[in-house]
């Protein structure tokens, strides 16, 4: 059978863990090709937190929530963690990369809650996929969402 995803439990915060992509060609030949998975092996550390499954994780950052999604002109409600203190890049880009809106935050290592309005002053925002880019100390994450006004 295909195998698009795994879940992984009982890993330790702060520690490092690896995987291995790999495809097996049948016929009972065991031809396992390493090499057909990207970022083959992937490697990262994990957070000293908890987080949810539809987080987008990175090393030292992690998007923990961005709802509601679809978002309204209402905007949105974006939950973070860092493990480390620096400044924090929050743009808006769309599906162009055009940035729409860009924040700097300096942070410490913590728990962060931003509320965020969608840049209505640039005149009317199309309906449609948009995205969240998150950087910090030379990381950057990114999380999409809908946009729906």
């Amino acid at each position: 059978g295909n195998v698009t995803s795994a879940t992984v439990s009982g890993l330790t915060a702060n520690t490092f863990a690896t995987f291995r992509g790999f495809e097996y060609r049948g016929n009972n030949v065991p031809n396992y090709n390493i090499n057909s998975a990207t970022n083959n092996p992937k490697a990262f550390k994990t957070l000293n937190r908890e987080v949810g499954e539809d987080a987008v994780v990175g090393e030292t950052i992690a998007i923990v929530t961005l709802v509601p999604n679809p978002v309204t002109d209402d905007g949105f409600g974006l939950q973070l963690i860092t493990d480390k203190a620096g400044v924090l890049r929050l743009e808006l880009v769309n599906t162009l990369g055009e940035v729409l809106m860009l924040n700097d935050y300096q942070v410490d290592a913590g728990n962060y809650v931003f509320n965020i309005a969608m840049p209505t002053d640039r005149g009317n925002l199309a309906a449609g996929l948009y995205y969240i880019r998150l950087s910090l100390n030379g990381e950057t994450l990114i999380k999409n969402f809908l946009y729906l006004p």
